[in-house]
């Protein structure tokens, strides 16, 4: 089945536009190559060719539109077929496509990322009983997770559950409650005072002295930057929070907080996808590395004993003269030993194995119990 979707069209004219906030282009998807879905704002009216109006795209042809919100993807995907005409398209762009593919191929490798791990499940809306397709993409710390819905009105649902704005409140709250509980000030409490030389204490409405001689003030933002180191954590918190708390008060800023959050996450992505995701990740597999190390060199040790003991009876059974002697049996067995442990991979293949010493030590370990 071959569905289309709607794109942002850059230097070819427009078959639906709306309100002069995009310029879109309904076009069908080939099922051998994937395509980068941009945002459409679903709250235009659209024309189709100055005939046919709709509410809403999704109501003249089979689409797919990607809405970005936050670090995840939300797809709607309607029953209807696109025009035949927009296929020739499709298929222009996808030669384009592999063609700047094979050009960049040709002017050098790409940098090494680390691996992209895709993880594919459904979920049910426990409301309606919907069936929800969930695709997860990590690669190294950055994660995306798109979900495709059969319904259009459960999509529309789950979209418009919270807005942007209360999004980015929740962050501000977020960065609220880690600067408190690390005993530092936030805007909760704006201002600070000192009395004479005692310590700085909130500023509370009443709680001013009547006359005090060596009164200072001053603001939450202020007593941050005084109690953090620059390029930390804490002051990073702290310039987020007032510049979203900023953001937020100015007039008419709705209408743009979409466009601004999805912005701020394609930068974000975009300053992690190269060097730092790729540090990121190999300190993280290193660290998971030398936690499990200890516990790996105590099973293989273990396991290298085990083995020496098993061939040590072997041996004793054919030479029981020989039981308890842990030095002349090492000597007698090191070869067959050292061949078990390579053939068993404990060994590497490049080593010369294990001393008959080592092997006498393991053999008293062994007897010892």
């Amino acid at each position: 089945m071959r569905f289309a979707q709607i794109v942002r069209e850059r230097d070819a004219a427009p078959i639906c536009t709306g309100q002069a906030r995009a310029q879109i282009i309904v076009q069908p998807v080939s099922p051998r190559v994937s395509h980068e879905t941009h945002c459409v704002r679903w709250d235009t009216c659209a024309y189709y060719q100055g005939r046919h109006s709709c509410p809403t795209p999704s109501i003249l042809w089979n689409t797919e539109a990607k809405f970005f919100f936050g670090n995840s993807r939300r797809s709607l995907i309607p029953n209807h077929f696109g025009p035949p005409m927009e296929a020739r398209a499709s298929r222009r762009r996808n030669q384009e496509f592999r063609r700047a593919e094979m050009q960049s191929k040709k002017m050098g490798r790409r940098p090494k990322q680390p691996t992209l791990e895709c993880n594919e499940w459904t979920d049910t809306d426990p409301k309606t009983g919907t069936r929800i397709s969930v695709v997860h993409n990590i690669r190294g710390v950055l994660a995306t997770e798109t979900r495709h819905y059969e319904s259009l009105a459960l999509g529309l649902q789950d979209m418009s559950s919270s807005s942007d704005r209360q999004r980015l409140e929740e962050l501000c709250e977020n960065t609220r409650d880690q600067l408190e509980k690390l005993g530092l000030p936030s805007d909760r409490i704006p201002f600070w005072i000192q009395i004479d030389d005692g310590e700085w204490e909130p500023d509370l409405a009443g709680a001013r002295p009547q006359a005090q001689r060596n009164l200072r003030g001053s603001t939450w933002r202020k007593r941050l930057e005084q109690l953090t180191e620059p390029l930390s954590k804490e002051r990073a918190a702290g310039d987020v929070l007032y510049a979203l708390t900023a953001l937020l008060k100015r007039p008419g800023i709705d209408e743009h907080l979409w466009h601004i959050n999805r912005a701020m996450n394609a930068y974000r992505s975009f300053s992690l996808a190269g060097t730092i995701n790729n540090l990121a990740a190999a300190g993280i597999a290193a660290r998971k590395a030398r936690a499990a190390g200890p516990a790996v060199k105590r099973k293989r040790a273990n396991e290298i004993r085990r083995l020496i003991g098993v061939h040590a009876e072997n041996y004793w059974s054919s030479h029981p003269i020989l039981r308890n002697d842990a030095s002349n049996t090492a000597a007698q067995i090191v070869m067959t030993v050292n061949a078990d442990l390579i053939t068993r991979g404990l060994l590497p293949p490049t080593t010369e194995g294990l001393k008959a010493k080592t092997i006498g030590d393991h053999i008293r370990a062994v007897i010892r119990g």
